[in-house]
């Protein structure tokens, strides 16, 4: 049963994608069956069936930051008594008053701005973190470790492939790589991920050894190496880069070549002889100029070259987003609120477009919807893994350890930095990898040595 468990997570994890994006109502399915799994394992842990997962207490701080928060966003929507929404959210009490008759209760109202819509951003987030904590306290070993990571890269590649098939069979190399997000900077932002977590995989599998240099030793260490897994690790990653490239996101690619260049530094320092360290840095160029050379920097550059007027007017939806966190500073509007506010704060100059549905800043979306506090709250969360994940590429010894470590930092690190230009967490499929690559680097960084006893 508790291998079952697990399975039937990878298989949600696999289908998590191909289901959110072509339907989004699909992710309430998708959460009730991981509430149900998380629900399972804490029956399993109290009768005894599986033991205690290391991980929980290894993780306490994490763990207890995410109730922190899940009990912070339920207070957004819970009617409270209007004398503590008048100190914590002022602006909200106008905004009920205006609607007049529709309050049943005027004694009584919720921090958001609309209660409905902040509901439905907790249950989201808490789709997230059973995500997260499942992952994080099944993977107790290095095969289910790598298993899970070669499905979120298989998963990650497909989605690669179909996008670089729709840009060249179907729009026959004009426009961007979109895939199936239809959007091609979110979906830069989902090939991020992927690209991190296959590079780590790829990682994993080099060997520094010594060999002959002659011909013969040469031949056999090709057909090892073609026969072998890396090859087709090797593959992924360069379609991985390839298909960054086709979407022509500038954010995307700037964001992931800084990841790598920041995650490859700490991994280097520790890699061992300076040979070593040539080696991987060499792989890493290798596979980034046949990215370029099988594509071509053409949709990239034009983009680079290029200044569209939604780059102007994401400065306008960031200056509506600074109005909006002056005005609901401590707690915000509510999850989910943006869209529905926008126009009240929207730029003058810009009455003429459609109002947008995310400010293109993720940060600045999330100060104007949750506030000072739950910014901080979550940068809190990530600041501590970010920190767990670096202190094991730092202090680890095991290759493969050191390896997954470094694609999920990769991975999150490149993300990250793009959420300063698009949108990416505001996608259901992309935001709950971003939680399943995390807790895969956490919890192989908890990883035993081999042949250790059970040591860290």
């Amino acid at each position: 049963m508790k291998d079952l468990l697990f399975y039937v997570l990878m298989a949600f994890v696999a289908l998590v994608p191909f289901l959110l994006e072509p339907n989004q109502w699909a992710w309430g399915f998708v959460a009730a069956a991981v509430f149900l799994l998380l629900v399972i394992f804490g029956i399993e842990v109290l009768l005894r069936k599986r033991p205690c997962p290391r991980n929980a207490l290894a993780f306490r701080n994490l763990i207890a930051l995410i109730g922190v928060i899940a009990v912070y966003l339920a207070l957004l929507f819970i009617p409270l008594p209007t004398a503590a929404v008048a100190v914590l959210n002022p602006e909200v009490i106008a905004v009920h008053r205006y609607a007049g008759g529709v309050l049943s209760d005027p004694s009584w109202f919720s921090l958001s701005v609309d209660w409905a819509l902040a509901l439905h951003e907790w249950l989201r987030v808490l789709f997230y973190f059973g995500l997260f904590l499942l992952v994080l306290f099944t993977v107790t070993d290095r095969t289910k470790s790598k298993q899970l990571a070669y499905v979120v890269a298989t998963v990650a590649t497909m989605q690669a492939l179909w996008g670089l098939f729709d840009f060249f069979a179907l729009r026959l190399g004009h426009g961007r790589a979109q895939g199936m997000f239809g959007n091609a900077n979110l979906y830069a932002g989902f090939v991020e991920l992927g690209f991190g977590i296959t590079l780590g995989l790829y990682v994993s599998g080099l060997r520094y050894r010594r060999s002959g240099r002659h011909w013969r030793s040469v031949l056999v260490r090709g057909i090892d190496w073609w026969m072998s897994p890396r090859a087709a690790m090797a593959t992924a990653v360069v379609v991985a880069l390839a298909a960054l490239f086709a979407s022509g996101s500038r954010s995307g690619t700037v964001s992931a070549v800084i990841a790598v260049l920041a995650a490859g530094a700490v991994y280097v320092s520790r890699t061992g002889a300076g040979k070593h360290r040539r080696r991987f840095v060499f792989t890493l160029g290798t596979m980034l100029l046949v990215s370029l050379s099988w594509l071509g920097a053409d949709v990239l550059m034009t983009r680079v070259g290029n200044t569209e007027v939604a780059d102007l007017s994401r400065l306008s939806y960031w200056r509506s987003a600074a109005e909006m966190v002056r005005d609901y500073p401590i707690v915000g509007m509510g999850g989910g609120a943006w869209f529905n506010a926008y126009p009240h704060y929207r730029d003058p100059e810009l009455r003429t477009y459609s109002a947008p549905r995310h400010t293109h800043n993720d940060y600045m979306q999330m100060l104007a919807e949750i506030g000072i506090v739950g910014f901080v709250l979550f940068a809190l969360l990530i600041v501590i893994a970010l920190w767990h994940l670096l202190s094991a590429l730092r202090e680890r010894n095991d290759p493969f350890v050191r390896a997954i470590v470094f694609g999920s930092l990769t991975a999150m690190l490149s993300l990250l930095l793009h959420g300063f230009t698009d949108n990416n967490f505001q996608v259901t499929s992309t935001t709950a990898y971003f939680y399943v690559i995390m807790a895969l680097g956490l919890a192989t960084a908890r990883l035993p040595r081999e042949s250790s006893g059970g040591r860290v």
